[in-house]
């Protein structure tokens, strides 16, 4: 049996942080947790991300990374006639397979209410997808903000496990403020 490299494992304790951030907050979630999830101890989770703080930050990056390469991935799909609408269904195709990423988003903002350091990382990758959402759909500013504000809804609405979730999506949001149908 071959030993897992640094990367690996890195990669693994983000997987697991990723759960049980998203489940517990970064105020409620134990750095304990995740390193039995992947049978680590926990000064070995702190050698290999130095702080929660840091491993909260990692794995916020990391969804954030995932996000980007789904819409980057369906914009490089889309026809050049609605590129906006394959980013929106994209997102909501995603976040319907992996709901783990769609409570870290949440869990990150609420975390950003009462922490400085996390809010600016938060706000910075917020701000990042939103200047490649409109570069990648060519819509205007405004278009742009009604489909992020779609996301937060959507976000919120699938949180709260509204009967209606189907009514509230992305790509929903889209085609109201685009004007298609």
């Amino acid at each position: 049996m071959s030993r897992m490299s640094a990367e690996q494992r890195r990669h693994q304790v983000l997987t697991a942080a990723t759960h049980e951030f998203a489940r517990s907050g970064y105020h409620g979630a134990s750095t304990q947790a995740i390193a039995a999830r992947v049978g680590v101890s926990q000064p070995y989770l702190f050698q290999l991300f130095g702080s929660k703080l840091q491993l909260f930050i990692a794995t916020w990056q990391l969804c954030c990374d995932r996000i980007e390469a789904v819409l980057l991935e369906a914009a490089e799909n889309a026809t050049a006639a609605e590129p906006g609408q394959a980013l929106a269904t994209a997102y909501d195709a995603l976040l319907s397979k992996e709901k783990e990423l769609l409570t870290l988003q949440l869990q990150a903002w609420a975390a950003s209410c009462t922490d400085e350091e996390i809010r600016e990382v938060v706000a910075q990758r917020f701000e990042r997808i939103w200047r490649l959402v409109g570069s990648l759909s060519g819509a205007s500013t405004e278009v742009v903000g009604d489909m992020m504000g779609g996301w937060v809804l959507y976000n919120v609405a699938a949180a709260l496990q509204l009967d209606e979730i189907g009514q509230c999506t992305v790509t929903r949001a889209w085609q109201r403020s685009s004007g298609s149908r």
